[in-house]
């Protein structure tokens, strides 16, 4: 809400559309969601946010495959989000075995950088 503040008192970003005096509206500053939609269904979005305990914004990337997964990439500098912005241009040219392949081997990097510990597996 350009001028405003949100519920801690924080000066909201120009291009924050949220109204924080509605109760039920987000407690982060978001801007408008840019969308991609085909056949009625919304395909992919991207916006602006700041969370409330952050101390920088973020973009966020979605995107909604067919049988209802969701996934979503944030960028936290101008920087990382030329590079997912590059990432999905590159993607477009990929072949779904790529992308399918891919993807299980982002989820055995995640397996390594932040193994399960003992409390999580209990």
């Amino acid at each position: 809400m350009k001028g405003g503040v949100n519920r801690y008192d924080r000066p909201c970003p120009d291009w924050c559309t949220a109204d924080h005096q509605d109760p039920d509206a987000a407690w982060m500053c978001v801007s408008e969601q840019a969308m991609v939609s085909r056949d009625g269904l919304r395909r992919a979005a991207s916006s602006a946010s700041w969370h409330v305990f952050e101390d920088r914004p973020q973009v966020a990337a979605m995107l909604w495959g067919k049988s209802l997964l969701f996934g979503v990439a944030y960028a936290t500098s101008d920087y990382e989000a030329e590079n997912l912005a590059s990432f999905v241009e590159c993607a477009a040219e990929a072949s779904k075995g790529d992308l399918r392949q891919l993807a299980a081997r982002i989820r055995e990097s995640a397996a390594i950088a932040f193994p399960e510990t003992e409390a999580e597996a209990s």
